[in-house]
């Protein structure tokens, strides 16, 4: 994973925006949200990833990705495994082992196990998000080091939406399949778009 090393300062792994800016000076520039509008957001998301893996063929899952090592099923995999792991209700991350996760998202040959798969991990944060409020501030231990839990889910929620995107993309462009009624991403509070969509 990235890490960003400053002289005299801490290193810091990941992408914790809140650090990168205190650590060059420039602050959080980003808007503020309650965990529970992210959550909503992220939720909407998860649900567009389910329905556009819904359109999928079997055989789709081993389309490989234009920018590294993964195919079309571990990038939905992870879109689900990251919610699992990223915001955990203990306070501490699961340790994520890349090995470990791409042969486990390998064991889903076919679209209606790695649904079934999605639909359980969107349950168990529905779940676990549906009485938020007054935890926004509790720090937990992601993968890239503490954050709030409000962070970790704006983290979450960036993080699936950027793969809602890829996914997309590679619908259209290699696979020939127009996905239905698409999310307007751009639309959602609390999500941040990256730049570069690979």
């Amino acid at each position: 994973m990235p890490v960003v090393v400053l002289p005299g300062k801490q290193p810091i792994p990941g992408f914790n925006v809140k650090e990168l800016g205190a650590a060059i000076g420039v602050g959080d520039r980003s808007a503020q949200h309650s965990l529970e509008t992210v959550w909503q957001s992220c939720d909407r998301v998860l649900t567009a990833v389910l329905a556009a893996t819904a359109q999928l063929k079997d055989a789709d899952l081993d389309l490989k990705m234009p920018n590294r090592d993964r195919d079309l099923r571990g990038l939905v995999h992870d879109v689900f495994y990251k919610t699992l792991t990223w915001a955990p209700e203990t306070g501490t991350a699961i340790p994520r082992h890349a090995d470990s996760q791409k042969q486990e998202a390998a064991r889903y040959r076919h679209v209606a196990g790695i649904l079934v798969y999605g639909e359980a991990t969107r349950a168990a944060l529905q779940t676990r998000f549906s009485h938020v409020g007054r935890d926004d501030d509790r720090i937990v231990q992601t993968a890239d080091g503490p954050m709030t839990l409000a962070d970790a889910v704006t983290w979450l929620a960036d993080h699936s939406a950027h793969h809602l995107r890829q996914i997309y993309w590679l619908m259209e462009n290699d696979l020939g399949v127009r996905p239905r009624d698409p999310l307007d991403l751009t639309a959602l509070p609390g999500i941040t778009l990256q730049e570069h969509l690979w």
